[in-house]
């Protein structure tokens, strides 16, 4: 067939419709993994197919996924990193490498361009310098006014005038041999000159300078105005010298950050963004919290140890910490029909211990009873001796007041009160600062009523009981004890 010059000729094997390319001038192509990377010479970009191996028809080989300005002109050279997710190109007049990153979706985003070889005449992106060096293809024309200070386009002087470090828009739109002239495109935003680090330091807020903390600690300081980014420090040392404890770089003027040592330390912020770090902030210290010891169950009492049956005894579990937020159910159980506890006993957060109740019945031997208190793995046991009551002996009074572990101030009037008793004629109270009532008792009563009264007792811990006493002197059965205490 015979070409004849400024003649279209019709090869008959292309179709519109078998267009796939976005780009224009295709210079060089790489291959890696099932990615086809093109140069575009032309139109300065980097298009990305999709390299379909299993296609049953020519057509189908290709897939577009991705196209992107590379930043430079006249893209000529092009390679792929063995990971596939940097893009190289080599780009002829403006003498650079632009470094594009690409995701597994083909997606491609502009990183960073590497000066090389620069001359005198290469053009300057930043300046529009050495702008009579550039040539332009129909498909550049809307690109490479930004690029000088001067540029002519068909005969038309085109200047944009100085360009400073300012955000420039710019649209382009098309026109054929006619004049016909297409719709603008979407405007495009272009950020020229090299960007200043941020000029101030950041204030922290919080913590508080020698503030106690616990962790994860929360970090918080004054946003500065530029800032892309800050960088957060933290040292054993106010001279926050290396190795630092910890560093770390958020995009917000927030960071939480734990595992830290339970250790006096110091901290600093500094703002960043394109054009580097700014100043950073004034050093403050804090200190970590050691974490709380984990409670355990550390023992089980009852008190009084025995009782005659149908009477009640006092038990308490102890821990060996603080219980934490939300308390901790230590359950109980017993090993005797004689005895009946509770099925648990709550210790509140922030207290060692509480009191249950264990109630007995009536026994016709002396019955032996474990109570067994478990908590997070861990059990402890106590023994309460049941007895049978004596003939025709005197029940035991029931206590009303003061209650168990009730507080009076030294010098106030205590009143003591219990339950009258049926055949008794006298009552005898003691009250020692031992639970065991072992000789010299703080105070031993007799009284002919229920109750007694005393606002001269010792400022101390003390436990009290009371038994009723018959006509002829025999005694009854003693009360269960209760504690109470007068303090400052």
């Amino acid at each position: 067939m015979l070409a004849v010059p400024g003649q279209i000729v019709d090869l008959g094997d292309w179709a519109p419709s078998q267009t796939i390319s976005r780009g224009s001038g295709p210079e060089q192509i790489f291959v890696r993994g099932d990615f086809l990377f093109v140069a575009q010479m032309h139109s300065d970009k980097v298009e990305v197919f999709r390299i379909n191996r299993a296609a049953t028809n020519p057509s189908g080989v290709l897939t577009h996924v991705g196209i992107a300005f590379t930043g430079g002109i006249t893209p000529e050279g092009i390679a792929v990193s063995h990971d596939g997710r940097t893009v190289y190109v080599a780009n002829r007049q403006t003498e650079d490498v632009s470094l594009l990153s690409v995701d597994a979706n083909g997606t491609l985003r502009r990183a960073g361009l590497i000066a090389v070889g620069v001359t005198g005449t290469t053009p300057d992106p930043t300046t529009g310098g050495n702008g009579a060096g550039l040539f332009a293809t129909g498909e550049e024309q809307g690109l490479r006014w930004l690029f000088s200070s001067s540029y002519s386009v068909a005969g038309t002087l085109v200047n944009p005038g100085p360009i400073g470090m300012v955000t420039w828009y710019w649209r382009i739109q098309a026109a054929d041999r006619a004049g016909n002239l297409s719709a603008w495109s979407q405007p495009f935003v272009v950020h020229l000159g090299n960007a200043s680090p941020p000029s101030t330091a950041p204030t922290l807020l919080s913590p508080g300078n020698g503030a106690t903390v616990s962790q994860p600690v929360n970090f918080d300081w004054s946003g500065v105005s530029g800032a892309t980014s800050y960088e957060i420090q933290i040292d054993n040392s106010s001279s926050m010298s290396a190795p630092l404890i910890a560093s770390m770089t958020v995009t917000s003027s927030q960071a939480s950050i734990g595992n830290l040592s339970a250790q006096q330390l110091w901290w600093r912020v500094r703002a960043i963004n394109s054009g580097g770090s700014g100043p950073f902030s004034t050093v403050r210290s804090f200190t970590v919290q050691s974490a709380p010891a984990t409670a355990a169950l550390s023992s089980v009492s009852m008190s009084p140890t025995s009782v005659v049956g149908g009477n009640n005894s006092t038990g308490t579990v102890r821990l060996s910490s603080a219980a934490p937020a939300g308390g901790v159910v230590v359950t109980l159980s017993d090993n005797s029909s004689a005895v009946s506890v509770p099925a648990g006993v709550t210790v509140n957060a922030g207290a060692t211990s509480a009191n249950f109740t264990a109630t007995t019945t009536s026994v016709t031997s002396s019955t032996s009873s474990t109570i067994t208190a478990t908590y997070n793995g861990t059990s402890r046991t106590a023994t309460l001796t049941v007895t049978p009551a004596s003939g025709g002996s005197l029940p035991a009074p029931s206590l009303i007041s003061p209650a168990w572990d009730a507080r009076f101030s030294p010098g106030q009037m205590i009143t003591f009160d219990w339950s009258d008793v049926s055949g008794a004629a006298t009552y005898q109270l003691q009250i020692d600062n031992s639970e065991s009532f072992s000789a010299p008792l703080t105070l031993s009563q007799s009284t002919t009523v229920s109750q007694f009264a005393t606002n001269s007792l010792p400022t101390q811990r003390m436990w009290w009981r009371v038994r009723a006493v018959s006509s002829s002197g025999a005694t009854g059965a003693w009360s269960s004890i209760r504690r109470f205490e007068v303090k400052q």
